[in-house]
């Protein structure tokens, strides 16, 4: 019985038992295209040459950060960027876009706001744009902060939406009566 991923090109074989049953899934970097999964450094020219022109996951750095990229990080997250700092690693920032490019969510450490870091990402996601990447978009369910960030730094802005309160999100509420 061959292993998918080793078929597709990966190098994260799936051991299995006497009987044929999974022991154990590695936890190798996934191909967000196909069934191979990698644990070396071959997962970039995989997609580079298994599937041109597609997004994949990835690092950068300059003196203070890093940004890393990572495509289809969960169904939720198709597009997801991490900034950290380079010297503590300690998580920075993040923004996460959909598969439009649409900013789905923002969000930087309290202590680190107003340094530019979310913008960081910004430029970053429409630098990397020809990587496969959506360019990022504005959203229309932005919150105050959003909305403030969003005309600092330019773009097309949609008409900002209603956003739900915590009450809803938890699904406390009855829309029913609305």
């Amino acid at each position: 019985m061959s292993d998918e991923s080793v078929a597709h090109g990966g190098d994260a074989p799936i051991p299995r038992m006497e009987n044929g049953r999974t022991l154990m899934r590695f936890p190798g970097l996934a191909c967000p295209h196909c069934p191979a999964r990698f644990f070396g450094d071959r997962y970039v020219e995989h997609v580079q040459t298994k599937h041109p022109g597609q997004p994949y996951s990835h690092s950068a750095e300059d003196e203070e950060h890093r940004i890393d990229y990572h495509h289809y990080f969960t169904r939720q997250h198709p597009h997801f960027f991490i900034l950290s700092d380079k010297k503590s690693g300690k998580m920075l920032a993040n923004m996460n876009l959909d598969a439009e490019g649409k900013v789905q969510g923002v969000e930087t450490h309290p202590d680190y706001r107003r340094k530019g870091l979310a913008t960081k990402l910004w430029n970053y996601a429409k630098e990397r744009s020809d990587m496969g990447i959506p360019e990022p978009k504005h959203s229309s369910m932005r919150t105050k902060e959003g909305e403030e960030w969003a005309k600092k730094i330019g773009g097309e802005l949609p008409k900002r939406g209603r956003l739900l309160s915590a009450r809803q999100m938890q699904g406390m509420i009855d829309f029913s009566r609305d």
